[in-house]
């Protein structure tokens, strides 16, 4: 079993990653076999945002990009976007745990749980 967890690339492109399941729930096939520790975990890893949310982040994007966006919009986007980035980061955490956890590699528990590496 491994002690430690050995992921390649920059914290941003481990973030990047974590931005191509956000908007996705996790596939929790695990929670009946797994510990208590992993189950909590799981449920960690499967926090979603609410569509509403991403809904309204990505009307905001398009109005930034139409240049449209008004200043309350610019706030309210990068309030989105921060907590976006916070569940990310919990997110990846959870992950990089639940792979300890289990001394398997970020990518063979991602793959496991059906989320994609990368695009």
């Amino acid at each position: 079993m491994r002690s430690t967890l050995e992921i390649e690339g920059t914290w941003e492109e481990i973030l990047a990653n974590a931005n191509e399941f956000s908007g996705r729930r996790v596939r929790l096939t695990l929670l009946e076999k797994g510990t208590s520790q992993e189950t909590d975990l799981l449920k960690e890893i499967n926090l979603g945002v609410l569509s509403d949310t991403w809904s309204e982040y990505h009307l905001l994007i398009a109005k930034r990009q139409a240049e449209t966006l008004t200043e309350a919009e610019q706030q309210q986007l990068i309030a989105i976007s921060d907590r976006l980035e916070v569940a990310n980061v919990r997110r990846m955490q959870a992950l990089i745990e639940l792979a300890n956890l289990r001394g398997q590699s970020l990518a063979e528990v991602m793959q496991e749980l059906g989320i994609p590496e990368s695009h």
